[in-house]
């Protein structure tokens, strides 16, 4: 069975300068890692990108949203399309 995981196109405000989208990267089966790229804008530019794990069956805006606002990456994995 295939799974397919949103992109999170839209920036959604952090706060008056910046915002956040995050684009799908990869999901491990085997063990339930779930990555996205996370895009941090500050006054409509992106300034950083890092990857984050979050569970495939909690509520992925929110915990994306979370990962935003800590601006730090969560995991070890370097991403497959971290730059692109």
């Amino acid at each position: 069975m295939e799974l397919e995981f949103p992109d999170f196109t839209t920036p959604d405000p952090l706060d008056g300068h910046r915002s956040w989208t995050a684009r799908f990267d990869s999901f491990n089966q085997r063990t339930d890692d779930l990555y996205y790229v996370v895009s941090i804008h500050e006054d409509g530019r992106v300034v950083r990108r890092f990857v984050v794990n979050v569970w495939p069956w909690e509520d992925l805006a929110a915990a994306l949203r979370r990962l935003a606002a800590g601006g730090v990456t969560n995991t070890d994995y370097p991403g497959y399309n971290l730059g692109s």
